[in-house]
């Protein structure tokens, strides 16, 4: 048993430092960008984008029209409806 508490608290651990490191590089991106104007400019999104020349349409179902996971109880009502159309 303290074996794997031992395992579990190391794993933490570990998970901890490297969130850790992720969000120092993450500020140090950040602050470089900010100091240096060039690089600012570079990392901006396009002005204009190329015609998409791909689109696609999906629809789903609202959520009470689906089975319900256990007999005798219903799904809440929302989201009434997902239709969404992206071009890509």
């Amino acid at each position: 048993m303290d074996l794997i508490i031992n395992l579990l608290v190391l794993r933490a651990a570990g998970l901890s430092v490297a969130l850790v490191m992720r969000a120092t590089y993450t500020l140090h991106i950040m602050l470089y960008t900010w100091d240096q104007p060039e690089a600012y400019r570079k990392a901006k999104a396009p002005e204009s984008f190329l015609t998409p020349k791909l689109m696609f349409t999906v629809i789903a179902p609202p959520m009470t029209t689906a089975p319900s996971p256990r007999p005798g109880k219903r799904r809440p009502s929302f989201p009434p409806r997902v239709s969404t159309t992206c071009a890509s």
